[in-house]
């Protein structure tokens, strides 16, 4: 859940560095914008009126990257984890069971418990 929450904030960073947004600088916004739009900016001394775009920086999409890959080699070892052999031979058959439940735990089950974790809550 956590990759995947990362995944859509670092999406939404992608997605919004290449939306510049139109600033009017000592002088009055214009009314529209977009291809074919010619803007006349007035100014008076010593005030010099400008337009310009600007865009985000985009300096934590790396810091998401990471943390995603991060994500990506827990699951990676918790698979992993489920093909260890058993250091104990005896375990109790509700140990077992537990064990089993834990490492097949799939996106439904994971899913349903939140949802009813979330409507207790409420």
């Amino acid at each position: 859940m956590n990759a995947y929450q990362l995944s859509g904030d670092w999406r939404w960073q992608l997605f919004m560095s290449g939306q510049e947004t139109l600033v009017a600088i000592n002088g009055e916004a214009p009314k529209t914008v977009g291809a074919g739009v010619v803007h006349q900016m007035m100014g008076s001394d010593p005030m010099t009126p400008d337009l310009k775009y600007v865009s985000s920086t985009c300096s934590g999409t790396q810091k998401h990257e990471d943390a995603i890959e991060k994500q990506k080699e827990a699951a990676v070892m918790a698979g992993a984890g489920m093909f260890e052999q058993e250091k104990s031979t005896q375990e109790s058959g509700e140990a077992r069971r537990l064990r089993f439940a834990r490492e097949t735990a799939n996106l439904m089950s994971v899913s349903q418990v939140s949802v009813l974790h979330c409507s207790s809550v409420a």
